[in-house]
């Protein structure tokens, strides 16, 4: 979504000694939503680029962690 890639530090600071559950996955994807700023171009609107972050990082726990997290605990 980016020409370079770009590092979430809160999100990442955010998920330091946590247990991975439904609730942290939920808050973690909001603050990582709040750091990026997308905008709408030929690639996508900025809306969608917001949403297929949203995804992208829940799946990425849903294949991680898939006995802490499941499909219905999707943000």
């Amino acid at each position: 979504m980016a020409p370079v890639p770009f590092y979430l530090r809160r999100a990442s600071a955010f998920l330091a000694g946590r247990e991975v559950s439904p609730a942290t996955v939920r808050e973690f994807i909001d603050i990582a939503a709040s750091e990026i700023a997308p905008i709408s171009d030929v690639r996508g609107a900025a809306a969608y680029k917001r949403a297929l972050l949203r995804r992208l990082l829940f799946a990425h726990f849903l294949e991680l962690y898939p006995d802490r997290v499941g499909a219905g605990d999707l943000p």
